[in-house]
C-alpha cells in the first residue's frame, strides 16, 4: 500500500508539472520584440543562402559559357590560319603563272576580292572570344555565343567560297 501512495504522489506531481508546463506563459513586450527580430533575421539568412545558391549557379554557368566561347574562338582562328595559309599557297601559284606569262587578272580580281573576306570573319572571330562579359544572363550569353557563332563561321564559309573561286580560275589558266 505504501507503493501504491508513492506512486500516486509521484504520478500527481508529474501531472501537476506537465499541467503547468502546457500553460501559456505571457511574453514581455521585450521578449516579443526579440522574437520578432530573431524571426526577421531568420529569413534575411534563407534569402541570403538563396542568392547566394543563385549567384554560385550564375558564375558556374558564365564560366562553362566563357570556356565554350575560348574553345569556339580556337576553333575559328584554327581555320583562318588554314585558309590563309591556302591563300598564301595560291598567292605563290598566281606568282608562279605570272612568271610563265599566263593571264591571272580574273585570278588576282577574284582574290582581291577575297581580302575583305577575310578582315570581316577575322573581326567576326574575335568577337566570338570577347562576347560573354558583354551579357547579363546565361541564357542571353549561349544565345549571343550561338549567334557569333554561326556568323564567324558563315564569314569564314565566304573566304573558302571566295578562295574556291580563285582555284577555279587558276585551273582554267593551268590548261
Amino acid at each position: 500500500m505504501k507503493k501504491s501512495i508513492i506512486f500516486s504522489l509521484v504520478l500527481a506531481i508529474a501531472l501537476v508539472g506537465a499541467i503547468g508546463a502546457m500553460t501559456v506563459r505571457a511574453e514581455t513586450p521585450q521578449q516579443q520584440t526579440l522574437m520578432a527580430e530573431i524571426e526577421a533575421r531568420k529569413i534575411a539568412l534563407q534569402e541570403h543562402r538563396a542568392s547566394s545558391t543563385e549567384m554560385i549557379a550564375y558564375d558556374q554557368a558564365m564560366t562553362r559559357i566563357g570556356s565554350t566561347a575560348k574553345y569556339a574562338e580556337v576553333h575559328l582562328n584554327l581555320e583562318m590560319q588554314r585558309l590563309a595559309d591556302i591563300q598564301s599557297k595560291i598567292e605563290s601559284r598566281l606568282a608562279k603563272l605570272d612568271q610563265d606569262g599566263a593571264d591571272t587578272a580574273s585570278a588576282r580580281a577574284d582574290l582581291d576580292l577575297v581580302a575583305p573576306l577575310v578582315t570581316d570573319a577575322q573581326f567576326k572571330t574575335y568577337q566570338v572570344g570577347i562576347l560573354e562579359a558583354a551579357t547579363s544572363s546565361p541564357f542571353e550569353a549561349v544565345f549571343a555565343l550561338r549567334t557569333a557563332v554561326k556568323d564567324a563561321q558563315e564569314s569564314i564559309d565566304a573566304v573558302q567560297r571566295g578562295l574556291v573561286k580563285v582555284v577555279v580560275d587558276m585551273k582554267s589558266l593551268e590548261q
